[in-house]
């Protein structure tokens, strides 16, 4: 994976820069297919970072995700207030912040939410489906708003998308999580009335060998009073050689 993420930032940078000359400088390249080259070579900028830290342990992961979100929502910050203030580069930053927010924070976020909810739910295509569902619907409404902010059109459709798709998949999770829940609640509580048979079915072999114990040794008891001494028979014992020598 660590391979592919830096195949991915390699390939898609310096698209994404020839993109970016050739849109705004000569347009040599037709803008239906220059906007689709550029969008998917940003995405894949930011994407293939977040593939390349995949391999990293969950807390260096988590940190770097904490640190992102951090960056991210600082650009967008800034890039807002430089557009109230009519400062340039403000396209820049919410541009720059929206993309970090999506495509590296929400992608490592997305890869921890599925470790996370792979344990939990009752197979690895549910935990997909949700994953995969808070991705698009989260990165849906981010979109929306730089759509918005830039007046693009489809800003609307895409923030409803993002919106539509969350809900979906909020519902479709809380009704699997929810029945899962109840499943692994009664066989917890199968688990413990097995657990509560063989303790007191250990409880009743411990008092029956305690019984049994002592049945022994009361028998060992007996048999010690009635059977003659070891000095007893071995007095008799050289008596009768005694008796013989004679």
């Amino acid at each position: 994976m660590k391979k592919t993420g830096i195949a991915i930032t390699l390939i898609g940078l310096p698209l994404m820069v020839l993109s970016m000359l050739d849109l705004f400088g000569e347009q040599r390249i037709p803008i239906p297919i220059t906007i689709p080259i550029m969008i998917v070579s940003c995405i894949s900028v930011f994407l293939g970072p977040a593939l390349a830290v995949f391999p990293l342990s969950m807390e260096r992961r988590k940190r770097i995700t904490n640190r992102s979100l951090v960056f991210g929502v600082s650009l967008f910050g800034l890039g807002f207030f430089f557009k109230k203030m009519h400062w340039p580069g403000a396209a820049f930053l919410v541009i720059i912040g929206v993309l970090i927010l999506c495509f590296f924070s929400g992608t490592l976020t997305c890869k921890s939410n599925y470790d996370k909810w792979k344990l939990l739910a009752r197979t690895k295509f549910d935990a997909l489906f949700l994953t995969l569902c808070n991705y698009v619907g989260i990165g849906g409404l981010l979109l929306g708003i730089l759509f918005k902010i830039q007046h693009w059109p489809l800003a609307q459709a895409i923030a409803i998308g993002g919106m539509v798709t969350l809900a979906v998949g909020m519902l479709i999770g809380n009704h699997k999580f929810k029945k899962e829940v109840i499943t692994r609640k009664e066989t917890a509580d199968k688990l413990k009335e097995t657990l509560d048979q063989l303790e007191e079915q250990h409880q009743i072999l411990e008092e029956k060998q305690k019984e049994i114990i002592g049945s022994i040794t009361y028998a060992k008891r007996i048999q010690s009073s009635l059977l003659p001494t070891e000095k007893y028979i071995n007095s008799h014992l050289t008596r009768l050689r005694d008796e013989n020598s004679l």
